[in-house]
């Protein structure tokens, strides 16, 4: 695979229709090729050849999908590419009748287990509705899980878990165990999606990055007893 570096100037002109394109919470870009060069880094980051003189349209989607391929995140490229992270538009519009009700879904489930003023609850929402692939009935579904999973993980970046949990235990859990083997896959990507946020790492792309996650969270394979006191204790 041939290696892709950020920094390569043939790449500024896509870094910056990016960041524009999440700045203005837009879903594609347009993307002019002017010459071999830029055919050359832009179709190497794709997977396939580009023409030039040309113009091809990218949505956000395939543009984060290549990325992880490459082991690289849209955001962080981003931030380190412009210096800043990159100032997301806010979705939430009065006439944006969805993301209205996955906000409301979300912070009710939240709510319920005293985490829907988290400071990575926003972004989080934020992230499910721009890239979750959920619509609000997927949501009614998943919003109770969720929380009660995120309520049992370690949130807190500043502090070490107070106990280990495995992973079977959460499963276990009668909100999870209620799902199918679908909705188990989306439930299993929001968590790691706001556990991420919370404690200020990268979306993980490899198993290896969802291991340190779910390290990070107080989570092992093993089994461990369930105290009520514990459990009480991740709020």
């Amino acid at each position: 695979m041939t290696t892709v570096k950020p920094s390569q100037p043939e790449l500024a002109g896509l870094w910056a229709l990016a960041r524009d394109a999440l700045a203005e919470n837009r879903t594609a870009l347009r993307l002019e090729i002017p010459d071999q060069a830029t055919a050359d880094a832009v179709g190497a980051l794709l997977g396939r050849p580009l023409r030039h003189p040309g113009r091809i349209s990218i949505s956000l989607r395939v543009l984060r999908d290549r990325l992880a391929t490459h082991g690289l995140d849209l955001d962080q490229v981003l931030a380190e590419v412009h210096g800043t992270p990159v100032a997301a538009a806010s979705v939430g519009r009065p006439g944006d009748e969805r993301w209205h009700r996955t906000e409301a879904l979300l912070r009710a489930a939240l709510a319920n287990h005293g985490l829907a003023d988290e400071h990575w609850v926003a972004p989080w929402i934020d992230g499910v509705y721009r890239y979750g692939k959920l619509l609000p009935p997927d949501l009614a579904v998943l919003a109770a899980p969720a929380a009660a999973v995120l309520a049992l993980l370690h949130l807190d970046p500043s502090t070490p878990p107070p106990r280990p949990i495995s992973r079977s235990e959460l499963a276990a859990l009668p909100e999870v165990a209620a799902l199918d083997e679908p909705a188990r896959q989306a439930l299993h990507r929001e968590v790691l999606r706001a556990a991420a946020l919370a404690h200020g790492l990268p979306h993980p792309q490899s198993t290896t990055d969802r291991l340190h996650l779910w390290t990070h969270c107080g989570v092992t394979d093993q089994p461990s007893p369930v105290t009520p006191s514990a459990s009480a204790s991740r709020h």
